[in-house]
């Protein structure tokens, strides 16, 4: 939805090349992404999420981050953009558009599941889901899984059971749909004859008072006016 491109692969066994692999596949999304003749400004913001299941280096965390710093070689102090720089370049820090690295070490994952990504751990090391998780993508993820478990009759049942319940759905979706706009055509006829019936009420009342006026200019009374137009003489008085 934001236009950047997420790479996401499971590695089980360990490669002495791993990290380059990685490189070359950031690398080559880069390059894919931008058509000749494009602004190096469209280049989209990549994304590399590596699900490990061996032992990477040393380290008590399972997850890290990898990304490009801009640091002062002499000074250590980080290359920041000022307010200026950010309108002119639309970018926050240099980081910004450089792509990212994500490690998941899955077997240093020792955690009681309590945030969607602890849950996300804790599904890609034990295969469990809480029947109660509020993440989307593990409530789609345990529905696909409760469906390969199926036998394939099972699955055939499940698909037709579903199939005709969209069916039904969406032909009751449609009916109403129909009704609606059979609804709105009565209405608008309706209102073409209501209309009609105003404009003759009002086109009557028009003429009455027309009439009303001549009968007073000619100096009868507002009772025989009112006798001869059906107005009443308050109606008359204000003519």
């Amino acid at each position: 939805s934001k236009g950047h491109i997420i790479i996401i692969e499971v590695q089980n066994t360990s490669e002495a090349d791993y990290i380059h692999r990685i490189l070359f596949g950031v690398s080559q999304a880069v390059v894919r992404h931008i058509d000749e003749g494009k602004h190096y400004a469209e280049i989209p913001k990549v994304y590399s999420i590596s699900i490990i299941y061996f032992k990477l280096g040393n380290g008590s965390d399972y997850v890290y981050r990898g990304k490009y710093e801009f640091t002062g070689l002499h000074n250590q102090e980080a290359l920041t953009f000022t307010e200026k720089d950010k309108k002119a370049l639309g970018l926050n820090s240099p980081s910004d558009p450089m792509p990212e690295t994500y490690f998941l070490m899955v077997k240093d994952f020792d955690k009681v599941a309590k945030t969607p990504l602890e849950e996300w751990m804790r599904f890609l090391k034990d295969g469990v889901i809480d029947p109660d998780t509020k993440d989307k993508g593990l409530k789609a993820a345990r529905h696909k899984l409760d469906y390969m478990k199926m036998s394939r009759d099972e699955q055939d049942r499940y698909m037709r059971y579903y199939c005709d319940a969209n069916s039904f759905t969406y032909t009751q979706a449609r009916e109403k749909e129909i009704a609606r706009e059979e609804g709105i055509a009565i209405g608008k006829e309706e209102g073409i004859a209501i209309g009609k019936e105003e404009g003759i009420a009002i086109g009557n009342q028009n003429a009455k008072n027309e009439i009303a006026r001549n009968m007073k200019a000619m100096g009868l009374s507002a009772s025989d006016i009112a006798k001869c137009t059906g107005l009443t003489e308050e109606e008359i008085t204000k003519l």
